[in-house]
């Protein structure tokens, strides 16, 4: 290359209205000179629309795959399903990286997963249950929501959907009917008391319940219970009002269920869980590629009384940060049984329709350094759930949560 650099710097082109026409060995070297700068500027585009990807090494890595797609297509003695076709050969490179947590999901379940960690969905703003008699009943209707503005009620048996009869059908074929619907207003027949009534329910967006909380009395004293099912968007302003206003209400301790939890967003548990620690107190450590960083809580304000949080075997990444955390750096109870184990954070990029790779990009620790991966959080009282509970569920045959209570009364 230098040596036709050289060439080019000694090579005078005279360019006037008298010379229109140039020798054979001119044309030669202009010819070279273009082409050599149309590949180093046809490389340099590739190389940026590959995010700095060497195009090369690219090329040849993917060649196998697509002179497979090609020959397949090419050939094939039969109908061929191309997108299904693209979309196994990115599962099957996902799985070969033998991370459980590095996957591929196809735009239909990117959908499903991104409406679940949002919080939010389109829908009416209702539950509905399958009663012992076979009907579909009407449950906790979202305040604010499309059910309670169309004056929807709590026990309203659904008989119709849009015309349609929906006796002997179930609260899933139900939920199924509606998400799937294209209409934008759902109408329901009702019985209620001894009448039948019409309403009418507009399909807007909808906030998922990801936190429920109350109170109990235990040895005399009053305990907040709050309840998380996953830590998505919306958890973080749900568990605030709940704590908030339990705090109002001067309890004496404060146990948190994560039990059947799988977990969430990262800044979402750690917001939470800074609304509980002492400034400053470790909540993990996070590492990526080799380098650690500690994150601690900046919160002024944290809770100064008896902690216990509920786990079991299901209850897993986020909800092991907040149990690990509550466990080693505030000294309070964990009680029930060893979590699944998740000590890994998970990154997302959509792609261009849609579909999405989810990937490992984070190892994280607990605040004493140890890694939950395949160990879970060991809880400081084992507990298993007993038979009685299993039998007969309720507040008070669930032994994991009177022990929590009792611990978080003393």
């Amino acid at each position: 290359m230098k040596k036709i650099i050289d060439k080019i710097k000694n090579f005078r082109i005279v360019i006037d209205r008298e010379k229109e026409t140039y020798s054979s060995g001119e044309l030669l070297v202009l010819m070279f000179v273009s082409i050599a700068f149309g590949m180093m500027s046809m490389f340099a585009m590739v190389k940026a629309f590959t995010s700095g990807k060497d195009y090369v090494t690219l090329n040849r890595d993917l060649g196998k795959l697509v002179d497979a797609y090609n020959i397949v297509v090419d050939n094939y003695d039969g109908d061929i399903d191309k997108e299904k076709m693209i979309d196994n050969a990115i599962s099957g490179m996902m799985s070969g990286i033998e991370d459980p947590y590095t996957t591929y999901s196809t735009s239909q379940n990117a959908k499903k997963f991104l409406e679940k960690v949002s919080g939010t969905y389109e829908g009416i703003g209702c539950e509905v249950y399958t009663d012992d008699e076979g009907n579909i009943v009407v449950g906790h209707i979202v305040e604010g929501g499309p059910s309670e503005k169309a004056h929807l009620q709590e026990n309203d048996i659904i008989i119709e959907v849009d015309n349609e009869s929906f006796v002997g059908k179930t609260s899933n074929d139900l939920a199924t009917y509606i998400k799937n619907s294209d209409n934008k207003k759902v109408m329901l027949k009702v019985k209620r008391a001894e009448e039948e009534v019409y309403v009418t329910i507009k399909k807007d967006d909808v906030e998922s319940i990801t936190v429920a909380s109350s109170t109990f009395t235990k040895n005399n004293k009053k305990i907040g219970y709050i309840y998380i099912s996953i830590f998505s968007t919306v958890t973080t302003k749900q568990f605030t009002n709940a704590y908030d206003k339990l705090l109002s209400e001067n309890i004496d301790g404060l146990v948190i269920d994560v039990r059947g939890n799988i977990g969430g967003y990262l800044d979402v548990v750690t917001d939470i869980t800074s609304l509980i620690l002492p400034k400053d107190k470790i909540i993990y450590h996070l590492e990526d590629d080799g380098n650690k960083t500690t994150v601690k809580d900046n919160n002024d304000k944290y809770f100064d009384k008896p902690i216990a949080i509920l786990i079991n075997g299901t209850s897993a990444s986020a909800s092991e940060i907040l149990a690990s955390a509550v466990k080693e750096s505030y000294g309070g109870e964990v009680i029930g049984t060893k979590s699944f184990g998740k000590g890994t954070v998970q990154s997302t990029l959509t792609l261009s329709d849609g579909s999405m790779v989810k990937y490992t990009a984070q190892k994280w620790y607990t605040p004493e350094g140890n890694s939950v991966i395949n160990e879970g959080v060991i809880p400081t009282n084992i507990i298993e759930l007993s038979e009685e509970y299993k039998n007969n569920p309720s507040n008070d045959t669930d032994n994991q949560l009177q022990t929590a209570l009792d611990l978080a009364s003393k």
